[in-house]
């Protein structure tokens, strides 16, 4: 599967073609101020008792208060957590106004096309410290947030089994972007197999010596049989039409 990267043509773009690495980003700087909101399970009367075992020193709180007590440990559970994650977006559609708009500079940028299969990226594991290759997930699209259930372990550290949706979850009104994420345990550069960049898209309205800079630091910068593509506007309807580039 052939997934794009939509990017502006700038110094951290071509920092990442010269360097074969992929930005993974915080949801911090995410620009939907909804993205992994999510809805907490509620709070059973098996897991009070379980918290109060755990911190025997709130026993004299009554249900209310130590209700709110988990709740509030949760809730800063799920912030530390989900901003120390890192993020890497992609789409399935090489063709969407929207996406050109947004995320390529309003058409002046490029759109990178990788195949998943070659991509490699590789991230840490949470649990053993190990590398782990990473694997594209799909996002899916709701009216309601996700539902999170967020439970003490042994440990007295929270656990979630589930908390690949609070990343893979958004609001019904972004599914034009039919989205991918990659989900690492860390953030900033993270190597890619330079063989897996099959396609370079640039945009309506890239600048010709853009276009031209980015040709020729693919071609020395070790990537092989790469296709070359520029967007045009089709003559009849509002969509992209995708024109392979002799270079």
């Amino acid at each position: 599967m052939i997934l794009y990267k939509h990017l502006s043509v700038n110094d951290n773009t071509t920092n990442s073609l010269e360097e074969n690495y992929i930005w993974f980003s915080s949801r911090e700087v995410f620009n939907d101020p909804y993205d992994c909101k999510v809805r907490l399970a509620p709070i059973t009367d098996s897991e009070i008792q379980h918290f109060v075992e755990l911190k025997p020193t709130l026993k004299s709180l009554d249900f209310k208060e130590l209700s709110k007590a988990i709740e509030n440990g949760k809730i800063e559970f799920m912030d530390n957590y989900t901003s120390c994650m890192g993020v890497s977006c992609f789409t399935s559609k090489k063709d969407n106004i929207l996406m050109w708009s947004h995320y390529s500079e309003k058409h002046k940028g490029i759109s990178l096309g990788f195949e998943t299969d070659e991509l490699k990226l590789m991230s840490k594991s949470s649990h053993t410290g190990s590398k782990v290759q990473l694997i594209p997930e799909e996002v899916n699209y709701s009216e309601h947030y996700p539902e999170v259930n967020i439970k003490f372990n042994s440990n007295n550290n929270l656990n979630s089994e589930s908390f690949k949706y609070i990343f893979l979850t958004k609001a019904n009104v972004w599914s034009y972007e039919n989205e991918y994420r990659y989900i690492s345990f860390e953030l900033g550069k993270h190597t890619f197999n330079k063989n897996a960049l099959k396609e370079v898209i640039f945009g309506v309205n890239v600048i010709p010596d853009k276009k031209t800079e980015i040709i020729d630091l693919i071609k020395s910068s070790g990537y092989k049989n790469i296709k070359f593509y520029e967007c045009k506007l089709n003559s009849i309807s509002y969509s992209l039409d995708t024109e392979l580039l002799n270079t």
